[in-house]
């Protein structure tokens, strides 16, 4: 399988909101409040984003940098950047508070659409215009090797040649969000080593 490289990367847990490592937002005990000055600093102007559920919010933040200066969607068509995501609990976060309303009479259309994990693939997209190959899988816990994998075979077999590669986990005390822009030229060989290092620092 080729080669990909890692281009840029954030992560996003209690501790902060991290760009390439260096901190964008400090850590801070609510974690929306954390993500609203995180929305703030990037200069994202997205009423929408107030009403997604944590991992919508997630997405929205941790893949903004990739896009920020526009030169990533000057070097890529609109269906050549692949984004794969990952988690191990689903729309668990989104599903209890949809039971929740519904045993109470009350539910919400506003948070029902949530109740599938990809739809966070979908609000990337939506925001950043994106008609490429996509994919969630849920792992038991983070597999920096299958999901390279899977991006591998991705670039190998579509019209794909940059893939977003992210574990985005919100349920309970799990609060982590680590996103990888993955290419085919770069310095930094995108291995199992140097993923799980990048993730490890949400830790």
């Amino acid at each position: 399988m080729k080669k990909l490289f890692l281009t840029s990367h954030t992560s996003i847990s209690r501790k902060g909101v991290y760009i390439n490592g260096k901190p964008l937002v400090r850590a801070n005990t609510e974690t929306t409040e954390m993500l609203r000055e995180a929305y703030q600093i990037l200069g994202i102007s997205y009423p929408k984003f107030f009403k997604m559920d944590s991992l919508g919010k997630l997405g929205i933040i941790g893949t903004e940098p990739f896009f920020a200066d526009g030169s990533l969607k000057e070097k890529y068509a609109d269906d050549e950047i692949a984004v794969l995501l990952a988690n191990s609990s689903s729309s668990m976060e989104s599903d209890v508070a949809h039971h929740q309303n519904y045993t109470e009479g009350k539910a919400s259309p506003a948070v029902f659409v949530y109740t599938l994990p990809n739809i966070v693939i979908g609000e990337i997209c939506i925001r950043h215009q994106l008609f490429s190959e996509s994919n969630f899988y849920i792992f038991e816990k983070f597999d920096a090797a299958e999901m390279l994998v899977q991006a591998k075979v991705l670039l190998s077999e579509s019209n794909s040649k940059a893939c977003i590669l992210g574990w985005v986990e919100s349920f309970e005390d799990n609060f982590e969000a680590v996103f990888f822009l993955l290419e085919e030229k770069g310095e930094i060989e995108a291995t199992e080593e140097v993923l799980k290092e990048i993730y490890g620092q949400t830790k």
